[in-house]
């Protein structure tokens, strides 16, 4: 991999912000430990790895690819557990794609909206 910070090849890659801020990029170990860089655990594989703190990025710290695909596929899996549950509106049951999800799909997400839009509109 090639350094965004020097431009040097590099067997071993750290993975940190750009100074822009604009996304990440690979950096070697010369030029990621001068920044403000701490040890993070990953949060798959418990390695230690090389990260520059952010203060709006607190979650989701991972030191490889690899690591952030197994843990995104743990939470679909989890999200698949959860069951099936009655929609809101029309008191079906389906299985919900997000933890929070209460309604079948988007026409009963829309029947709910309008009809609590008319209720509120009439008792003002």
């Amino acid at each position: 991999m090639r350094c965004a910070g020097c431009g040097r090849e590099t067997e071993e890659a750290y993975h940190a912000p750009l100074p822009e801020g604009m996304g990440m990029a690979a950096y070697c170990r010369e030029c990621v430990v001068p920044r403000e860089v701490h040890d993070f655990p990953c949060q798959v594989c418990g390695a230690l790895f090389p990260f520059e703190v952010n203060r709006r990025r607190r979650a989701g710290l991972f030191c490889s690819d690899r690591c952030r695909a197994i843990r995104q596929a743990r939470q679909r899996k989890a999200q698949r557990a959860l069951g099936k549950r009655p929609c809101e509106w029309c008191q079906q049951p389906f299985q919900p794609q997000r933890k929070d999800a209460r309604f079948c799909g988007t026409p009963c997400r829309v029947q709910w909206h309008r009809a609590m839009k008319r209720n509120n509109c009439r008792e003002s």
